[in-house]
């Protein structure tokens, strides 16, 4: 499961990367910002079900 979780992230993180080249930098930065709150989002759920 956790192998599977990297693969995902990993993959997202290059997608990720891939569009930031290609966005105007306006774009890019809202879309971090963005990411960040999901992914602090995802983590905070993923914890609590690891918890119960």
């Amino acid at each position: 499961m956790k192998s599977l979780a990297r693969a995902i992230l990993r993959f997202l993180l290059v997608g990720l990367f891939q569009l930031f080249r290609w966005l105007p930098f306006r774009w890019s930065s809202a879309l971090a910002a963005g990411l960040m709150v999901f992914v602090s989002w995802f983590l905070r759920r993923h914890r609590r079900i690891a918890q119960d």
